[in-house]
């Protein structure tokens, strides 16, 4: 279980490595923010609720509260980051936002949800200083709007990863992911249509890049995101998805001609040591193989 939770999460960070990329080519098309999130999440939902459909009908109580998780943190994380990359690069937003993780394991402690190991303490640590490390080579040019924004997108996107892993308890991966998404596009929809920015004018390339960004980077990921909570808990899982700024580089570099300095690789190679170092099974004196 622990393998299989360790790949589900490698799955989502390459997936959602994309994510940023998409909505800048779409954003260059000239798709407003408050229509290609609602869009986005409109038809990740329809992707996942055909899939979801398979598992036990959930109670009705859990999925108002699923669908009022997407509305609420999951939306607002969502908007809060990608106003980020439309005012700071997409790799930088992608490091900043890497610092989730560290929230969650805060969090998860605070919750009582987690013991406070040493492990746990040193891979939050790497994950937190490759960041520092990362964002010190565009410091001096930074957008402090953009980096406020990615920071607030971090913050949301730990307190739905926290509600998120108390309500798996009772719903199935891709059940929650369709609603979460459902929920979300229902929320920013509504703020889409108050502000005129929801709109049906979009060219043809951007309609491409909106299907690739709600099934490539939202669908999959997601789905494979939640099934890495339900096998690693809360804060593994979330440690192991520090890899994703480094997906997230990559494909900026190969897309958009992002360049990653020495020192962003250096802090990307910083994290996934702290991501490696969450998944290292502790040893017990006197196991053997097989047993």
């Amino acid at each position: 279980m622990r393998h299989a939770g360790l790949l589900w999460c490698l799955i989502a960070a390459a997936a959602f490595g994309g994510l940023s990329t998409f909505a800048t080519l779409a954003a260059h098309e000239g798709v407003p923010l408050l229509t290609l999130l609602p869009v986005r999440f409109a038809l990740a939902a329809i992707v996942l609720w055909p899939l979801a459909a398979r598992s036990d009908a959930p109670a009705p109580l859990d999925v108002l509260r699923a669908v009022l998780l997407g509305a609420g943190l999951f939306g607002l994380q969502a908007a809060l980051f990608l106003g980020a990359v439309q005012r700071i690069e997409a790799p930088l937003a992608g490091l900043v936002l890497a610092t989730y993780p560290a929230l969650v394991a805060v969090g998860a402690i605070a919750l009582r949800r987690d013991r406070c190991r040493p492990r746990t303490l040193v891979a939050v640590a790497l994950a937190l200083t490759g960041i520092v490390v990362a964002i010190g080579a565009g410091a001096a040019s930074l957008d402090m709007v953009g980096l406020a924004l990615a920071l607030g997108a971090a913050g949301g996107y730990a307190a739905y990863v926290l509600a998120a892993d108390g309500i798996m308890r009772r719903l199935a991966p891709l059940q929650l992911a369709a609603l979460v998404c459902a929920g979300a596009a229902i929320a920013l929809g509504g703020a889409g249509a108050a502000t005129g920015q929801l709109t049906t004018d979009i060219s043809t390339r951007g309609a491409i890049l909106l299907g690739a960004l709600a099934i490539v980077s939202t669908a999959l990921p997601h789905g494979a995101f939640l099934a890495g909570v339900r096998l690693l808990g809360a804060t593994r899982a979330s440690i192991a998805m520090t890899v994703e700024p480094v997906a997230t580089a990559a494909v900026a570099a190969i897309a958009l001609g992002s360049v990653v300095t020495p020192q962003q690789a250096l802090g990307g190679a910083i994290i996934l040591a702290g991501a490696l170092v969450a998944q290292r099974r502790p040893k017990r004196s006197g196991a053997t193989a097989g047993t």
